[in-house]
């Protein structure tokens, strides 16, 4: 989109803000889901909003919806977002979404949690990307939950917040491994980040892991998981081995992780097994979008192959044979206690918004001075 339709489209939903706050009562107790990452919550928001629902004090709603949609029918649920988070104690959310990112203020009753879908600081994203330029940045949230203190700073240059409003709840992408009860199986899962404005690169990757994949007759099943993003550009040399499921309602069953700069790395560490990166677009991907720890890939000694060709030879190994010590030392290092207690910790930071009385009901969440807010 260009600048002054970006403008238009912000002055108006900003407008319908004003006049949904004005013209509809506000409800304190209404909780608000809203996600444009795909047609499905993610495995967190949808575990927070199944137990927020059995809150018979609590009234939630949802606002989910992919990126396939046509653009009169995404601009009908913006609208319906506006709406929603206007009338809402509290809205959630897990990605960029617009229409709340867009607005050029936001009343302080209206106290916007962002979950974030990933766990870790590997990559660059949203404010970081100081060379993707864009029109509506992230901003208007309230608090950002991480899962340790050593995410603070770069979540709250990422999400454009102070760093008194990133909150050390836990990451529910993490604890969501540990209460997985699937067993391993023989099974290699795929699943590459996604590549702003380079889908093609990201595909052709992934054409190849399959032809030379075929070629060897692997005694492993290989699965496909790509990036919501890329729902609809994938091809039929793809199709058969890509899974529509969440990547994280299997994600226990491999044998084998693939990945390049995805935070799944830290997810599939939980079960201690072998994490190969395949990564040839390497130092392009390094300048950009780039890494907030460039040397993740050397302090972890994760094995790191610049092409297909080069990564077929180690998977002829038996996966019990190679080494998994890379994922044992990350499992240490970012599973810890508040982890495991991040499903508790969120659900109790949100009965603290809902009451306005943080540091009463949930000692670890008191605040500490002002925190920062767009009105």
């Amino acid at each position: 989109m260009k600048k002054w339709e970006v403008f238009l489209l912000r002055s108006l939903f900003s407008v319908e803000y004003l006049m949904f706050a004005c013209l509809f009562p506000y409800k304190s107790n209404m909780v608000t889901f809203a996600s444009s990452r795909s047609n499905e919550m993610t495995i967190g928001m949808k575990l927070l909003y199944e137990e927020i629902k059995k809150n018979k004090k609590m009234e939630t709603h949802t606002c989910i919806y992919g990126r396939r949609k046509n653009r009169l029918l995404k601009f009908i649920k913006a609208i319906q977002a506006v709406y929603w988070i206007a009338r809402s104690g509290i809205i959630i959310v897990d990605d960029h979404f617009y229409p709340l990112n867009s607005l050029f203020m936001k009343f302080k009753r209206n106290k916007t949690l962002q979950i974030w879908h990933a766990a870790g600081e590997l990559k660059k994203f949203g404010n970081s990307l100081n060379k993707v330029k864009t029109y509506i940045p992230h901003k208007n949230y309230d608090f950002v939950c991480v899962n340790q203190v050593k995410d603070i700073p770069f979540y709250a240059q990422a999400l454009g917040v102070e760093k008194e409003q990133v909150k050390v709840t836990g990451s529910l992408q993490l604890y969501m491994q540990t209460l997985s009860n699937n067993r391993c199986k023989k099974k290699i899962i795929y699943a590459p980040t996604f590549r702003s404005g380079n889908y093609a690169n990201c595909l052709t990757i992934a054409e190849e892991l399959v032809s030379e994949f075929e070629k060897e007759k692997n005694k492993y099943e290989l699965i496909l998981s790509l990036h919501p993003y890329l729902k609809g550009k994938k091809n039929e040399k793809l199709q058969r081995y890509i899974s529509e499921r969440d990547v994280h309602s299997f994600l226990s069953e491999g044998a084998i992780l693939i990945t390049d700069y995805s935070s799944l790395i830290l997810d599939f560490s939980y079960f201690e097994r072998p994490i190969l990166i395949l990564a040839p677009d390497f130092e392009e991907y390094k300048n950009n979008p780039g890494f907030f720890d460039e040397k993740f890939y050397i302090k972890y000694n994760l094995p790191v192959f610049y092409s297909v060709a080069e990564l077929m030879p180690r998977l002829k190994e038996e996966w019990a044979d190679m080494d998994n010590s890379p994922a044992q030392r990350i499992k240490r290092e970012e599973f810890s206690s508040t982890t495991l207690g991040a499903k508790k910790n969120i659900l109790q930071f949100i009965t603290c918004l809902q009451l306005e009385e943080e540091g009463k009901i949930y000692e670890g969440f008191k605040r500490k001075g002002k925190h920062s807010s767009n009105t």
